[in-house]
Order: C-alpha cells, then sequence, then structure tokens
C-alpha cells in the first residue's frame, strides 16, 4: 500500500522565513533545506522563534559532533543566512558567533 504524503507542519514562524529566503532569491529547495537543518538543530522539533540558537555552546557541540568539514560548513551557513534574513538585532551577536565559525 503507498504512503500517504504527509501534510507539512512547517510553524507560521518556519514558513515566514521560508519567503524571506526566498525572497533573498534563494531557491525553494535550498530554503526547505536550510529549515530542515535549523530543525535537526532544535531537536527535530518545529520551531516558532530562533531562540534555540542563541545556547551557542550547544548548537556548536552538535555541528562539531557532525562529521566532515562541508557538512559542518552547511549547517553553519544554514544558521548564517536565516539570521541574515530576518536581521533582528537581539541575533547580532549570535549572527556574529556563528559566522565566526565559518
Amino acid at each position: 500500500m503507498p504512503r500517504k504524503a504527509q501534510p507539512p507542519t512547517d510553524t507560521k514562524f518556519m514558513v515566514g522565513i521560508k519567503e524571506k529566503l526566498i525572497a533573498n532569491e534563494l531557491a525553494e529547495g535550498t530554503a526547505k533545506l536550510y529549515l530542515t537543518k535549523l530543525k535537526k538543530l532544535n531537536k527535530n522539533k518545529d520551531f516558532t522563534s530562533l531562540s534555540f540558537l542563541k545556547d551557542t555552546k550547544y548548537i556548536k557541540s552538535l555541528i562539531d559532533g557532525l562529521g566532515n568539514k562541508n557538512t559542518k560548513k552547511s549547517y553553519i551557513t544554514s544558521v548564517v543566512s536565516v539570521l541574515n534574513v530576518i536581521n533582528s538585532k537581539p541575533y547580532n551577536q549570535t549572527n556574529i558567533f556563528y559566522k565566526a565559525m565559518l
């Protein structure tokens, strides 16, 4: 019996980020990939804010445990890209931290 497609579970917040990424000329597939990576960094949970990224020590430990350098860089790029598009003052220092990891 074929599997039924799962309905999208993205929160309104996640959809808003995806739309902002696409508006900044990122391909839809890339925007989805970035959100998937952020979701993985958020213990595989949908999110309604990016506050989990402020726990830089925890997120860095997750990224450091990912394996090869390219995988780590792609996760960091996802984080930085999303923080860049939201351009929110409370996340400026957090964004600087992650940019330094690139």
